[in-house]
């Protein structure tokens, strides 16, 4: 289907072995530029992260990825980040962690901010504040690594 733009499919009862055939599917999209993908009532396991990560890194279509309520783990959020490492056409992604994320996937979130100037928009949620304002932080300075900042200062990014 080359005419599909959005594909919003919370409030379906998904498990993970649909998250894993979506992202086989993904890898292959040339149209869907918007996935809500709901995470299962078990959480999204580390192999639909690592299916997913595997799909954003031949993906060349997608804008937006939501995965709403994913309780996402260190492992998890570690292979989402390798997969966002790649993706270059990706602007907005938005995730849940578990409130016991350590300081693994954060790191993973933090070095993949550090190469990825496409990406304008993270959303983690989190129960965990400090997990939250992490994220804001890495935000600002990918802002500022894109320019973004110094320019609404009135400073001059490099070039």
């Amino acid at each position: 289907n080359e005419t599909l733009r959005v594909l919003d499919l919370f409030g379906n009862n998904i498990e993970n072995h649909h998250v894993i055939a979506m992202a086989n599917a993904l890898a292959v999209n040339t149209s869907v530029e918007i996935l809500v993908l709901p995470c299962p009532a078990n959480d999204l396991s580390v192999e639909s992260c690592a299916a997913i990560s595997e799909a954003l890194k031949q993906n060349s279509k997608l804008t937006t990825l939501n995965l709403p309520r994913s309780n996402l783990t260190d492992e998890g959020i570690f292979h989402l980040a390798q997969g966002l490492t790649v993706n270059k056409t990706l602007k907005k992604v938005e995730v849940g962690v578990s409130k016991n994320v350590g300081d693994t996937g954060m790191h993973a979130l933090m070095e993949m901010l550090e190469t990825n100037y496409e990406l304008e928009r993270l959303v983690v949620s989190s129960a965990d504040q400090t997990i939250k304002e992490k994220t804001e932080y890495y935000m600002r300075l990918n802002e500022v690594g894109r320019g973004n900042l110094l320019n609404q200062a009135g400073g001059r990014a490099a070039s």
